[in-house]
C-alpha cells in the first residue's frame, strides 16, 4: 500500500512540475508580450503628453515676454574666478610618509 501511495505521490508531483512549467511558458510566450505592448503604449502616450505640455509652456512663454531674443546673436558671459585661498603659515605643515616594511 505505501509502495502505491509513494509512486503516486511521485506522479502528482511530476505531473504539478509539468502544468506550471507549461503554464508559465504559455504565459511568457502570450501574455508577457500583451503587457510589453501595453506598457510600451502607455509610455508612449505619457511621453507625448508631456512634450505637448512643455511645448505649450514654451509658447505661452515667448508670448508673455515683450522682448525676443534675436537668432544668430551670440552673447559670451565671463564667469569671475575667485580667488584661491591662501593659507597662512598657522595652518600646520606637510609631512612626506613613506611606507616602510619589515621582513
Amino acid at each position: 500500500m505505501t509502495y502505491q501511495a509513494d509512486f503516486i505521490g511521485l506522479l502528482r508531483t511530476i505531473a504539478i512540475i509539468a502544468l506550471v512549467y507549461f503554464g508559465i511558458k504559455l504565459i511568457a510566450r502570450y501574455v508577457l508580450p500583451f503587457l510589453l505592448r501595453w506598457g510600451a503604449k502607455k509610455a508612449q502616450e505619457k511621453m507625448y503628453d508631456d512634450m505637448n505640455q512643455r511645448q505649450q509652456n514654451r509658447h505661452n512663454q515667448r508670448s508673455d515676454k515683450q522682448q525676443v531674443k534675436d537668432d544668430g546673436k551670440v552673447k559670451i558671459e565671463y564667469i569671475k574666478k575667485k580667488k584661491r585661498q591662501s593659507y597662512s603659515d598657522n595652518d600646520g605643515e606637510y609631512v612626506d610618509f613613506e611606507e616602510i616594511k619589515d621582513d
